[in-house]
C-alpha cells in the first residue's frame, strides 16, 4: 500500500517538513541551499524532505506568499488507489 505524504509547517522557524508515511530515521542530503532530501539509510529511497525559508521560497518577490508556487528538486511517482480507477456504469 502506498504511503501518504505528511506535511508539517513550523511557522516560527518558517520550515516545511514533508514525510512519505510516518517520519523515520534518515540520511539527509542538502540538494540545494536550504533544501534537504531525506533518504532511508538502507534502501536510499526518499522518505521525506525539508525546506528552510519556506514562505520566502514560495513567493517570487521574497515576501510571504498567499499561494505557494515553486519547484522542489525531487522526482515523485503518484498512483491513484485501485478504487479510484473503477469505471462508472454506462448510461443508456
Amino acid at each position: 500500500m502506498a504511503k501518504a505524504l505528511i506535511y508539517s509547517y513550523d511557522k516560527k522557524r518558517d520550515v516545511l517538513y514533508v514525510s512519505v508515511g510516518r517520519p523515520q530515521d534518515a540520511i539527509s542530503r542538502e540538494v540545494q541551499p536550504g533544501i534537504f532530501v531525506h533518504l532511508h539509510p538502507r534502501t536510499r529511497k526518499v522518505v521525506g524532505y525539508t525546506l528552510l525559508d519556506f514562505q520566502r521560497r514560495a513567493s517570487r518577490t521574497g515576501k510571504k506568499a498567499e499561494a505557494p508556487a515553486f519547484t522542489i528538486p525531487v522526482q515523485a511517482s503518484f498512483r491513484l488507489p485501485l478504487t479510484a480507477h473503477r469505471r462508472r456504469p454506462a448510461t443508456p
